[in-house]
């Protein structure tokens, strides 16, 4: 069984990326910046690879995800629903983008008000 890896970050060619990646085992580069650009993108791989005859449960999704640290617990529950709702449309790993943040709290905030329970 070869696994499609669907990662989302940005190429010069969205749907033939979308499409070589669904048809051909590759791994798929394109920028999710919305949860709405995700389910597109994610339809597009699907639809490309029930075209070629591949099973879409074999597709991995998974989306860069760019902001900054929570500073607090407001904050932490804004990344919590967010993360959560992308994995309701199927993302299954998040690479998370915090820029370079300078301070350890909100690193350790994020840890375990966002991670632990999303984990669990």
């Amino acid at each position: 069984m070869n696994t499609v890896l669907r990662t989302f970050v940005l190429v010069p060619s969205l749907l033939a990326a979308l499409a070589v990646a669904a048809c051909g085992g590759a791994q798929n580069d394109v920028q999710a910046t919305t949860p709405t650009n995700a389910q597109a993108q994610s339809d597009i791989v699907d639809t490309a690879a029930t075209s070629a005859g591949r099973n879409t449960a074999d597709i991995e999704s998974c989306v860069t995800v760019a902001g900054e640290l929570p500073d607090s617990d407001e904050a932490s529950e804004q990344w919590l629903q967010r993360l959560a709702h992308l994995g309701e449309l199927g993302v299954t790993y998040f690479v998370m983008d915090f820029g370079h943040p300078l301070a350890v709290e909100p690193a350790l905030r994020f840890a375990e008000q966002v991670i632990a329970p999303m984990k669990a």
